[in-house]
């Protein structure tokens, strides 16, 4: 069960930022093209355990990884 009174339990979450780019291009009135890239810098988010000793287990690691997409708008 969750213990709200031992902080050792107690789950810390690393500071985590990405850098995202995206990109818009009107080639007609009616069709925009665009590029997206999430998490530029691949970064990875990170949780610990307080732990007893204050050693900072690790407790859950994401990597979501770079993402890339890229399409296209249509008006009509």
């Amino acid at each position: 069960g969750v213990d709200s009174t031992n902080a050792e339990f107690d789950v810390i979450r690393a500071p985590f930022y990405t850098i995202d780019i995206n990109g818009r291009f009107n080639v007609t009135k009616s069709v925009q093209i665009y590029a997206d890239i999430v998490n530029l810098t691949n970064q990875v988010d990170f949780r610990f355990y307080r732990g007893i000793d204050g050693a900072g287990l690790v407790n859950r690691t994401s990597n979501y990884g770079r993402t890339f997409q890229i399409g296209a708008v249509v008006n009509f």
